[in-house]
């Protein structure tokens, strides 16, 4: 997931919750701290990094993997 702003927070419960997948499946990339709490309450982790047009090939591939789902939420553009 990328983004974890109001937004990314309030759908974090869904896939949890309606979809077979475990808290350890799911990893949160985002630019800040927010929702920090949140994130480990559930037990999913998080990578703290500003996601640019030079990373965002190099970042999130390397733990992508097949069948993995990568669900965009940030609503802030980069501010490289």
């Amino acid at each position: 997931m990328v983004g974890f702003g109001c937004i990314g927070q309030g759908v974090l419960p869904l896939p949890l919750r309606h979809i077979e997948i475990a808290p350890e499946q799911i990893l949160i990339i985002a630019r800040d701290r927010d929702g920090d709490v949140i994130a480990r309450a559930v037990g999913v982790q998080r990578l703290q990094i500003d996601l640019t047009a030079k990373s965002l090939r190099s970042v999130p591939r390397p733990r992508h993997d097949a069948g993995d789902f990568p669900l965009n939420i940030s609503l802030t553009p980069s501010r490289a």
